[in-house]
């Protein structure tokens, strides 16, 4: 056998261990998840020095890493905790195709009597690619935004700015300006943390304007996502210093 084919072949059985060894791990840490007694999430509320008044949760519908149910959790966490703003980001919009079983599933960890329903905010009239699904369930607010929405928004507000500055006759247009026009038209303010929910580390084109000073956080995942796996994220955020360019 030739020196080459050894190697092949070495690499091979250590690319098979590897792969192997880790679908182990996996099933261990879901069947400890299993018989662990379950965290009470607000019962820790004293001891975050700070909690985001708008997450982002940044989701890649393609690689499968969560399930609506795991999506839904997710939400019910961040309810718990008080976050008043909760998106849910997808580039691509296909979480929409899914609303209804996230609606349910949402409902059913909130144990709720009625069902939550997202509706749809658009501006002009157009049904193509300006739609937010947005709710509301007590303090917080929940939105489903995608990579179409903020393209239509951005050259729909510039083209409001500009149209207005025409008539007006004023000079430059400033960062306050487009700042107030983007909350005033969209009630979304900016994001204080983004948990990228993918095996890749990416943003995926979200919200470019907006996230200048967002704390951005990858969220691993490997098995059945659980309370403590968003726990981890949400202490990280908490203990960060944010120094907002200093």
């Amino acid at each position: 056998m030739s020196i080459t084919k050894s190697f092949d072949l070495f690499f091979s059985i250590l690319l098979i261990f590897v792969h192997r060894s880790l679908k182990i791990i996996v099933f261990l840490k879901n069947v400890f998840n299993s018989f662990q007694r379950k965290i009470n999430i607000t019962s820790d509320l004293d001891n975050y020095l700070k909690l985001p008044h708008h997450v982002v949760f940044v989701i890649n519908c393609h690689d499968n890493v969560l399930s609506i149910d795991e999506i839904a959790s997710l939400v019910n966490w961040s309810i718990q905790l008080g976050i008043e703003n909760i998106s849910l980001y997808d580039s691509e919009g296909l979480l929409v195709n899914y609303l209804s079983d996230i609606e349910k599933s949402i409902s059913n960890k909130l144990d709720l009597d009625r069902q939550l329903k997202f509706r749809c905010s658009q501006q002009n009239g157009s049904l193509d690619s300006n739609i937010i699904f947005h709710c509301e369930y007590n303090s917080s607010k929940l939105r489903i935004i995608s990579l179409l929405n903020q393209k239509f928004i951005m050259a729909m507000l510039l083209k409001e700015i500009v149209k207005k500055r025409l008539s007006e006759d004023k000079g430059k247009i400033t960062v306050d300006e487009f700042d107030q026009t983007l909350l005033s038209k969209l009630d979304l303010p900016d994001p204080d943390l983004s948990v990228l929910c993918s095996e890749t580390p990416c943003l995926f084109g979200l919200l470019p304007w907006n996230i200048r000073l967002t704390e951005i956080i990858h969220l691993p995942v490997f098995g059945k996502l659980v309370e403590k796996d968003f726990l981890s994220v949400i202490s990280r955020y908490s203990n960060c210093e944010q120094r907002f360019g200093k």
